[in-house]
């Protein structure tokens, strides 16, 4: 059985997504909503961090294990907080130089 639940979002991403059904690449809203989740839970995502990028500016950016423990290695180096660490390699592009 499927759950109902409302979603808001951007009326040009409605738009986009409308524009989908319409050319029958989805059967509905619900239909490419839940092929998108689907393809995002695929992608080995392990963490989900918060970034806060200025005065009332914040998105989830997504990060596997591998880019957490890079976080981690650097923050330990720079004697900084996990958070700040992720702040900088996001920025950045996150690389593992070891």
């Amino acid at each position: 059985m499927k759950e109902r639940f409302s979603v808001s979002m951007d009326k040009q991403l409605t738009e986009w997504l409308d524009k989908l059904v319409d050319e029958k690449i989805f059967s509905s809203r619900s239909h490419a909503l839940e092929f998108c989740v689907k393809q995002i839970s695929k992608i080995g995502i392990k963490n989900v961090v918060l970034m806060h990028w200025g005065e009332g500016e914040a998105e989830p950016v997504f990060m596997q294990d591998s880019d957490i423990k890079v976080i981690d290695s650097f923050a330990k180096a720079k004697n900084i907080s996990r958070d700040e660490a992720a702040q900088v390699l996001v920025r950045q592009g996150i690389k593992d130089n070891s």
